[in-house]
């Protein structure tokens, strides 16, 4: 009888260690808010994960420049993602912040809103499709697909350079360009195209060629143009694509 009753929990028991397993990947979202000062970072939220997970986190500001992004951080506190999306390797408590490079346009502080999303490593945390936006004519709206949207910079030879991007497959594209080094400050929110790729987007427009990869926390940026060429990885800041 005793035998039996083995033979029958074994199979049991390797259920339950595979609930368990799959638990540590079943998808949540937590609403946060809070303020972040016009030129630093606001405080850290914690997400807490049972095995390797992605963290997803989408936030909407007061800031009117939209230079800001949101890093993930380790338990130690060093920053893991500058783009809001991160795939842990293994559970723990990590966390979730928004910051600024600093803008004139922008008050201090600003306020943020959004959702945290966890779920299976390597599928988006939170929900992909992209909320409808009115153009302009009442009762109209147009569906946003393809949007790609950060803040990030790169090593030059004399400094960083930053670039700010908010794009959309509708054709509305906004572009900053900031070297102090240079003096160069560059605003384009007309006449710029954006051309979308599986992780990236080509921006070109007033003589100026944007190439931006979206590669988590490896983000490319290359820039050609009459007073600025330069190419690197994304040092400080970052990007992030939905489809």
């Amino acid at each position: 009888m005793r035998q039996r009753l083995v033979a029958l929990m074994l199979p049991l028991a390797a259920g339950l260690a595979f609930l368990v397993w799959t638990g540590s990947a079943l998808a949540a979202t937590t609403v946060f808010s809070g303020t972040f000062p016009n030129g630093g970072c606001g405080q850290t939220h914690s997400v807490t994960v049972n095995g390797p997970s992605r963290i997803d986190a989408a936030v909407s500001t007061t800031s009117a420049s939209n230079r800001y992004w949101i890093e993930i951080l380790d338990s130690s506190g060093a920053v893991r993602s500058a783009n809001g999306s991160y795939d842990t390797t293994s559970g723990g408590t990590y966390g979730v912040r928004v910051c600024s490079p600093g803008d004139l346009q922008d008050p201090n502080p600003m306020q943020y809103s959004g959702e945290i999303g966890t779920g299976p490593a390597g599928q988006p945390a939170l929900p992909k499709q992209q909320p409808q936006f009115s153009f302009g004519v009442l009762g109209t709206t147009t569906s946003i697909k393809s949007t790609f949207v950060g803040h990030g910079a790169i090593m030059t030879r004399s400094g960083l350079a930053w670039v700010t991007v908010r794009a959309d497959n509708a054709g509305h594209v906004r572009v900053r360009l900031d070297d102090a080094s240079r003096r160069i400050h560059l605003d384009f929110t007309s006449g710029m195209k954006a051309s979308f790729g599986a992780a990236s987007v080509r921006i070109t427009g007033h003589g100026i060629v944007l190439g931006l990869v979206d590669r988590g926390s490896n983000d490319h940026i290359a820039i050609r143009s009459s007073r600025l060429k330069a190419s690197g990885r994304v040092v400080r800041g970052g990007f992030r694509l939905s489809i």
